[in-house]
């Protein structure tokens, strides 16, 4: 039975590092949405201190992706939910190029970037599809009675969730700096989550808008 209990506490989590996020000097950061690698090792203070930032958390949410369920199975023996609404953003087939690579073989993608616009990747999403899948995930949890939530997704996604709590413009959400395996906390109240971290974090996770 679905129930319209929409205050809640939501602990986002991005997923722990894997190879393919490790940034190349010559080639610049790889496109990694739907490819699946698995998560590397996380040191066991690193892991309990992550426990600690979910404990309460009676609902486990993942990406359907590996490296998000590897990340919550390190976090707890509870059952883990999937969601595809919480997918990384379809890259297309910018999929598993770097950063160079991608400006080589695709510069309008890029030029529509610098417009301000919002194209879709080729073959791929854009921020307005992942913000269209984000408001659905968001309008499910009323299906659920728990009062607090853990949820483990991609960069683009929280960039997204804090983009659209924080009010900053879809051109500029590829500024917010989203940490991996960090809690980032929501609170939910009638379908709508508002970012309520620590002032600490959100410097961090602001860092590049501080000189704009």
């Amino acid at each position: 039975m679905k129930t319209e209990n929409l205050e809640k506490k939501l602990v986002f989590l991005r997923h722990l590092e894997t190879g393919g996020n490790i940034l190349n000097k010559d080639l610049g950061v790889k496109f990694l949405g739907r490819m699946d690698p698995s998560i590397m090792p996380s040191s066991p203070d690193s892991t309990e201190k992550t426990k600690k930032g979910i404990a309460g958390c009676t609902l486990f949410i993942s990406s359907p992706l590996k490296r998000c369920i590897q990340t919550l199975q390190l976090l707890t023996e509870n059952k883990i939910i999937t969601d595809s609404n919480l997918l990384e953003i379809d890259y297309g087939d910018v999929d598993g190029l770097y950063l160079k690579q991608a400006q080589e073989k695709y510069p309008q993608l890029f030029d529509a970037w610098k417009r301000g616009e919002d194209p879709r990747f080729p073959n791929g999403e854009n921020s307005q599809d992942v913000l269209n899948r984000y408001l659905n995930f968001i309008q499910g949890l009323k299906n659920y009675p728990d009062k607090s939530i853990a949820i483990c997704s991609h960069n683009v996604v929280l960039r997204t969730a804090l983009g659209h709590s924080l009010g900053i413009s879809m051109k500029e959400w590829f500024k917010i700096s989203i940490p991996h395996f960090e809690p980032i906390y929501f609170y939910l109240k009638e379908c709508h989550a508002d970012y309520i971290g620590p002032e600490e974090q959100k410097r961090r996770i602001l860092k590049n808008f501080q000189n704009n």
